[in-house]
């Protein structure tokens, strides 16, 4: 899965009122050995508090590389 894909699992989750923690658990059940770090994805949870919900393309801040 690409990180596009992932952003919008994550996305998802947010808009669901999942918490950062629980969106990685849930991820993580499904694609064990690719999710994005923790720290990524409360990145990405801060970024969606801030009413960024657009995906730029570009992630300069991934923790994990692929």
């Amino acid at each position: 899965m690409d990180q596009e894909q992932f952003w919008i699992l994550i996305l998802h989750c947010f808009l669901m009122g999942i918490n950062a923690i629980e969106a990685k658990q849930w991820v993580e059940t499904f694609y064990k050995d690719s999710t994005p770090s923790e720290t990524t994805i409360k990145r990405w949870f801060a970024d969606f508090k801030r009413g960024n919900v657009e995906f730029t393309g570009s992630f300069t801040y991934l923790a994990k590389p692929y």
